[in-house]
């Protein structure tokens, strides 16, 4: 062929082309690589909680990476911790496109995040949102399940994973929470079915399946037979879960199935763990009441891994658990126990100890009670305060429960941790007859747990009593009459006697079970039924076998206010 001097000129620019689209499609390659190499480090911060690290990383790639979403999903699960808040912000707008590849991902990332930071109305939320795009998704389900159980809401709960389980049996997390669900239930068929689902669950190489060993080796009430032992010892000595903590349980084991080879089971986790792990071994021996050879390794060379602190409070507690008090007082009034607890733990524990040693509980807390709560006051201490509380409860100083109980709400953030507290605040209030405030703690209460059947019971009847009712109490469904045992028919009755409907509360008093009928308050709202009806003879007789001690103040009032009426 020919080269013509104008075809010449055209071909001299064709190698510049070549070179730029070389260097442009280097330069995209380069990038990309750059890219993949830095979301995977990405993921890899998040994954090991490097959070300072994910933090800079991701504010790189949000100005650099074309792969936004794949980036607020980790930067996302990364401010879990730090800013559920911003966390679940994040999510919620990534999750608005029902129709991404990331949809379903990002859903279950948020009810992970809102549950497990206690976020419990948002999580609500989000379940009723997207129940219709995800009611058939395992992971989703498992968080409903798992929103449900924090919630208390055991049946419901159980529902959600029965599902769940149809379409993933194998799905092991689920597995662990339904056993967890049925240890909580009194019934040894459903403890046997625990045992099944724990095994199950087991399986699983993760953390999953670890806690779903240490559940089977320390829930006594799970039936376990020799070869259901021999399996476990084996599962927890396994190479990839065997650690002191996994071994020492497994020594436990062992124990049961061979009781006749005691010394020999102790003296080989000893050998084994004692020198690596003395602080999980001093504790074991502790719990194994093996008090001798406690005291001899706390004297021995593997001993040395521990220091003066635990050493202190081992001998606490072998001097607490052999019932030698003295001894316990002795270590905590030591000149040196200032440095091993701190003056408001010392002051608690000799409260608790002398209580022990009381032979008849006095009408008014003692010095070191009060020592103790003046300490816990000053600082705050919500552990200490419901201690206290709780000591004083026991001990029937009702007041003084109260203002610790109450200073240790004021002292907690967790709704869960707070519904207890106003559980036992409750019961306080009631004994000293402050029936006005033990409402106010039903209904905070029922902030947390709307669907509890027992406080929702109380809630219906202290407003029936005061006269406060909201509105009409519902007409009791099969759920709370089972779950109450019909104990509701009382309370239902003494609405309905406040409403008027005379007839309709006698007709809900005919359905309460006998065993209930001789309580003081039963019988309280059965003379008032019968005095709505005008059926004087049953309420005289009834109004004369009345113990008034055992009402409320508001009770007793209505008592008097009956037996006036019938002597008019």
């Amino acid at each position: 062929m020919l080269l013509f001097p104008e075809r010449l000129g055209k071909l001299k620019f064709l190698p510049v082309f070549l070179l730029l689209a070389l260097v442009l499609g280097g330069g995209i390659l380069s990038w990309y690589l750059w890219q993949e190499k830095q979301i995977e480090a990405l993921r890899k911060n998040v994954s090991e909680g490097s959070t300072s690290e994910a933090t800079e990383r991701s504010a790189t790639l949000e100005k650099l990476s074309l792969r936004k979403r794949e980036v607020q999903q980790l930067k996302a699960l990364n401010l879990k911790a730090k800013d559920p808040q911003e966390a679940l912000k994040i999510l919620d707008s990534l999750m608005e496109d029902a129709n991404a590849e990331d949809y379903q991902e990002n859903t279950v990332s948020y009810l992970s995040i809102a549950i497990e930071s206690k976020l419990y109305e948002q999580a609500d939320q989000a379940i009723k949102k997207h129940y219709h795009n995800l009611n058939h998704v395992p992971d989703y389900l498992y968080w409903w399940a798992r929103y449900e159980y924090e919630m208390d809401q055991t049946a419901e709960s159980l529902i959600v994973l029965d599902r769940l389980l149809a379409i993933d049996s194998d799905h092991s997390s689920a597995r662990l929470l339904r056993a967890k669900l049925l240890l909580g239930l009194d019934s040894f068929a459903n403890y046997v079915q625990a045992k099944v689902n724990l095994r199950e669950a087991a399986r699983d190489n993760s953390s999953v399946g670890t806690e779903a060993l240490i559940l089977l080796a320390t829930r006594p009430e799970i039936p376990l037979f020799n070869n259901d032992r021999t399996w476990l010892i084996r599962e927890l000595r396994d190479s990839s879960k065997n650690n002191a903590s996994t071994g020492l349980l497994a020594s436990n084991q062992e124990l049961i199935l061979k009781p006749e080879e005691r010394e020999r089971i102790i003296q080989d986790g000893i050998k084994q763990y004692g020198k690596s792990a003395p602080d999980y071994v001093a504790p074991w021996l502790l719990s194994i009441r093996a008090i001798p050879e406690l005291q001899q390794f706390l004297l021995s060379k593997d001993a040395r891994g521990l220091n003066p602190d635990q050493k202190f409070e081992l001998n606490l507690k072998v001097a607490l658990d052999q019932g030698n008090f003295q001894e316990a007082q002795k270590l905590l009034t030591n000149v040196h126990s200032d440095s091993r607890v701190n003056k408001l733990q010392r002051a608690t524990l000799l409260a608790l100890i002398e209580n022990d040693q009381l032979t008849e509980t006095p009408p008014e807390p003692t010095q070191y009670w009060y020592s103790a709560q003046s300490l816990a006051m000053e600082s705050g201490d919500a552990n200490a305060l419901t201690t206290l509380a709780r000591l004083a409860a026991r001990s029937r100083w009702w007041k003084d429960s109260l203002a610790s109980f109450s200073a240790a709400l004021e002292s907690t953030e967790s709704p869960v941790a707070r519904a207890q507290l106003l559980q036992e605040k409750f019961n306080a209030e009631l004994q000293i007859g402050r029936t006005q405030q033990a409402l106010e703690d039903v209904r905070l209460f029922l902030d947390v747990y709307p669907k509890h059947s027992v406080m929702l019971n109380n809630r219906f009847y202290l407003e029936a009593l005061l006269d406060v009712q909201e509105g009409p109490i519902p007409y009791p469904s099969e759920k709370i009459i089972k779950e109450l045992d019909g104990f509701i028919w009382s309370t239902y009755a003494l609405a309905l006697w406040r409403d008027g409907d005379f007839q309709a509360a006698q007709e809900a008093l005919d359905q309460l079970p006998d065993k209930y009928r001789p309580l003081p308050s039963c019988q309280l709202i059965t003379l008032l039924v019968a005095l709505g009806n005008n059926q004087l003879g049953e309420a005289r007789a009834i109004s004369l076998s009345i113990s008034e001690s055992a009402l409320l103040p508001e009770e007793r009032a209505l008592l008097l206010e009956a037996k006036q009426r019938l002597n008019s």
